[in-house]
């Protein structure tokens, strides 16, 4: 689908081109890694080498020993590693409409690990601004329930509660009861309190939580999604007056297509789609696709 740089047989017509990757360091230093997570490994290495192209999200120390190892001055790839708790140069609010900020990884998320990936994963809080409106969208990957509460353990340190805020939530790890608690439950998971604040308090009126993810099954699953996860998330919606939406239940299961959600001056909605994949948008206000 995608057109890298490292190898010619990733390239040609119709590939989309991706201007800057944004990858966790963990994405650049594991290694036993096979199948698409190596090939996307060599591509971010590449870029990484060259000097552009891609953003690296970690504490820049974990990197000095692979730039040395390539007889790279690390100091020469210090504008290309961003940290969390701040926002992402790509992107500015007033030039672009949108902005990024990050969250995690940080410091505390793996300690010296390199190999704990949905723990380092990139969960980031999107800000899109059309017409005045502001629409908020929480990014959150595969983490576990642990790193998210330590990312609102953290936030509501700094008294950075705006940046948990949303009006859209692509809710982490497929529905995995593991991103809510240790305990699935019998009809229901429930959340520990941290998390529960995330949805209950931060989520905004007409709010909408999007699951990536298989149907949501009516038995018990050993993978995610998990009925009893997606029962919390459905309640919450209800209390929201919001929406759920399951990627492969879009608009149905027999004829799943691309969830697309279009942003504009009176919030987010979900666009309908007739036929196949949506067409890409060519106009000044942004849009969010999932």
């Amino acid at each position: 689908m995608f057109h890298l740089e490292h190898a010619e047989k990733y390239q040609g017509e119709g590939r989309l081109k991706i201007k800057t990757m944004w990858v966790p360091a963990t994405a650049i230093l594991e290694v036993g890694v096979k199948g698409q997570a190596r090939t996307l490994r060599a591509e971010a290495r590449h870029r990484f080498k060259q000097g552009k192209g891609v953003r690296v999200f970690g504490r820049p120390e974990k990197l000095d020993q692979f730039l040395i190892d390539n007889d790279i001055d690390p100091a020469k790839r210090r504008n290309l590693i961003s940290d969390a708790g701040t926002l992402c140069p790509e992107f500015n609010l007033e030039h672009d409409g949108a902005e990024f900020f990050v969250h995690s990884p940080f410091a505390e998320t793996c300690g010296d690990k390199i190999e704990y990936r949905n723990g380092s994963a990139l969960f980031m809080q999107a800000t899109f601004q059309v017409e005045g409106r502001m629409t908020k969208m929480i990014l959150s990957a595969d983490v576990p329930h642990g790193v998210i509460e330590d990312i609102v353990r953290i936030t509501q340190y700094h008294k950075n509660d705006e940046r948990l805020e949303w009006d859209i939530n692509n809710i982490p790890h497929h529905s995995s009861y593991l991103s809510l608690s240790n305990e699935k439950g019998a009809e229901k998971t429930v959340p520990v309190d941290r998390i529960k604040w995330l949805y209950e308090t931060q989520g905004k009126a007409g709010g909408r939580l999007i699951s990536t993810s298989d149907f949501i099954p009516s038995e018990d699953t050993v993978q995610p999604p998990h009925r009893q996860a997606a029962n919390y998330y459905k309640g919450v919606v209800n209390d929201l007056g919001g929406e759920w939406i399951v990627s492969m239940e879009h608009p149905s299961e027999t004829k799943p297509k691309p969830v697309v959600i279009e942003i504009g001056g009176n919030g987010s909605k979900v666009r309908k789609i007739a036929g196949g994949a949506p067409a890409l948008i060519s106009s000044s206000a942004p849009r969010a696709g999932s």
